[in-house]
Parts: structure tokens; sequence; C-alpha cells
């Protein structure tokens, strides 16, 4: 008979190995999907994530590593916007807490294409 065995198929509850590990504070996937969440989603949960992925944005602005600083500030964006679909019980001040991240992370996004001659990119950023 024929036998196959540890072909390479992942069991669920293994590491997809989809969790970032570049030495920065963020430490969470690309996409929020693949993100592993209790059931009960915690807007400060989600906030402390979001300035972790910020924080690794700033940290590579820092260094002049304009690449990886637009990566992750645009991470941070797509996480804000995945909690906003996720949770209907957000209430105001937190849905005011999520935007004031935002518009950081999207002014820190138009100074990055500021750096890189990227003027209307920047322009564009600015005006969302």
């Amino acid at each position: 008979p024929c036998v196959v065995e540890d072909c390479g198929e992942l069991q669920p509850d293994s590491d997809w190995g989809l969790a970032e590990n570049d030495g920065t504070p963020d430490k969470y996937p690309p996409f929020p999907e693949d993100q592993e969440l209790s059931t009960e989603l915690k807007v400060e949960d989600v906030e402390e994530v979001v300035t972790n992925i910020k924080d690794s944005g700033n940290y590579y602005f820092s260094i002049k590593n304009y690449t990886d600083a637009n990566r992750k500030y645009k991470k941070a964006i797509r996480y804000i916007d995945w909690c906003k679909t996720q949770s209907d019980k957000i209430n105001s001040y937190d849905e005011m807490k999520l935007s004031e991240i935002k518009l950081v992370c999207l002014l820190n996004q138009a100074a990055v294409k500021l750096k890189v001659n990227l003027f209307r990119e920047a322009l564009y950023l600015c005006d969302k």
C-alpha cells in the first residue's frame, strides 16, 4: 500500500509563519483576517496592535527605510478599517480614537511619499 506521511499539510493550530518577525514591535500577520482572535473583539486590543504596527513604521522612517515604513502604515490602516467592519459595538469614543490613529498613519504615509518625491501621492493621502 502507498502511505503518504508528513506531506507538509498544516494543522489548524500550528504556526503558519504568517506573523512578522523583523525585530520591531509588529508581530502580527499582514492581514487582520489571519490574526488569531478571541471571540470577543476589544477595541483596546486592536488599538494596541495598531499602535505597535504604527510604531514599527516610525522606526523604519527614522532609519530612512521608507518602503518598509510605508508598508507598516498601510498595514495599520488595514487593521483599523477591518476593526470597524467587525464590530457593531464600537462606541463613538473608540471610533474617534481609531480615526485619530488612522489620520496619523495617513499623514505618516504622506511624509514617506514626500521623502521619495511622490508628491501627487502625498497630496492624495493628505486629502483622504
